[in-house]
């Protein structure tokens, strides 16, 4: 994505419905992309995230973004996020594009697992996730009993400590509040095969 994109990311990136199931407002204005586009430098100088524009073969126009984030290399892991220009919803675009990141995933990045947080109300993008390969991930239980035994694996030997142990209990509770404040999102995974 260029400086030159702003107009046609402003489109995406300002459409309230578009933005509708993100964690983000939409864009107030069109210097709100600039600063974007510094942040999507950044982190791609940083090794923390990779970002395209969709471009609409034939008139080169931008109709969304895809990329990668959150990267978890020991694991092969990393997250995936996307948007698509409404007028271009329902027409197989964004199926091509997640395609092709999958492909470069596998082949390039040697990635093995690809995460998507999608919001349970967004039909649109389960279907798509779905139709890709992706399954919802393991149950909210599952998860808050993970970071149970994380923080009593790492914090356990100060529980009982007067001092500590209150802190350590609170951290315990608040990482739980956190899980269950994001199961209204359904997390998917979809294995990177490379084929």
């Amino acid at each position: 994505m260029v400086d030159a994109d702003a107009e046609a990311l402003f489109a995406i990136y300002g459409d309230p419905l578009v933005m509708k199931y993100t964690d983000e407002e939409p864009f107030p204005t069109l210097s709100t992309v600039g600063i974007m586009l510094k942040s999507v430098r950044a982190l791609l100088v940083a090794g923390q995230s990779l970002e395209w524009a969709i471009i609409l073969r034939g008139s080169g126009d931008v109709i969304g973004t895809c990329g990668l984030h959150s990267f978890d290399l020991t694991n092969g892991v990393a997250e995936v996020g996307c948007l698509l220009k409404r007028a271009e919803w329902g027409k197989g675009f964004m199926a091509d594009a997640l395609a092709l990141l999958t492909r470069f995933a596998a082949d390039v990045l040697k990635l093995k697992r690809l995460i998507a947080d999608v919001a349970p109300q967004n039909q649109q993008a389960q279907r798509l996730f779905h139709k890709l390969g992706y399954r919802r991930a393991a149950s909210i239980d599952a998860a808050i009993q993970s970071v149970e035994v994380m923080v009593d694996e790492r914090l356990g030997e100060y529980m009982d400590n007067p001092i500590i142990g209150p802190l350590a209990r609170q951290m315990k509770e608040k990482y739980r509040g956190a899980i269950i404040e994001r199961a209204a999102t359904a997390r998917m995974e979809g294995e990177v095969n490379g084929e």
